[in-house]
């Protein structure tokens, strides 16, 4: 097992809501202001052993948000290790409350080991006009994955799907639709 000098730098994912603090810039004379850091953050091993934490009696480590200026300081019972593959997937997913699910539902396991030209189900929201009244709907659809890489510009992994049969879940709807 690796230890703690061999995952600096290295990339974990945080469990729990805490707080961190962001440095302040030329308006606020530098003074570092606490912000909220929510589950599903990204974050970057950057020390370990905060001082504070001898006098909570665990170990606490430092850390900074990926790619963000905020740095806080939690336990390693609040935070789980993530392995270069799994970060290049959860990087990809750009709010953080469905990242958190995706690592806690075996999605990120089932995304890890899917491929060019698999089969998969996408559930989709919708929005219908039905009798001309703007109606929310949901959808389901039948697609292939056809690309997995990464997007210039972008981070993380995306997956490129083509969508082959889209079937209204919600709704038995006799009338025309018409999608908005």
């Amino acid at each position: 097992m690796a230890g703690l000098s061999d995952t600096l730098g290295k990339a974990v994912l945080l469990l729990k809501d805490t707080i961190g603090e962001k440095s302040g810039g030329l308006m606020t004379g530098y003074k570092k202001k606490e912000v909220p850091v929510l589950r599903g953050a990204l974050l970057i091993l950057t020390s370990s052993n905060y001082p504070h934490s001898a006098a909570e009696g665990k170990p606490a480590h430092n850390y900074s948000v990926f790619k963000d200026d905020i740095t806080l300081y939690c336990s390693a019972e609040d935070v789980v290790p993530l392995a270069n593959y799994e970060f290049q997937i959860l990087s990809g997913i750009s709010t953080l409350g469905a990242r958190y699910d995706a690592f806690i539902d075996d999605t990120l396991d089932w995304g890890s080991k899917l491929k060019v030209d698999d089969a998969v189900y996408v559930g989709l929201p919708i929005r219908l006009l039905v009798l001309g009244v703007p109606t929310s709907a949901n959808a389901g659809a039948k697609a292939r994955v056809r690309w997995i890489g990464v997007l210039p510009g972008e981070l993380g992994v995306k997956f490129g799907i083509e969508i082959t049969v889209i079937c209204l879940l919600s709704y038995y709807l006799p009338s025309p639709l018409i999608f908005i």
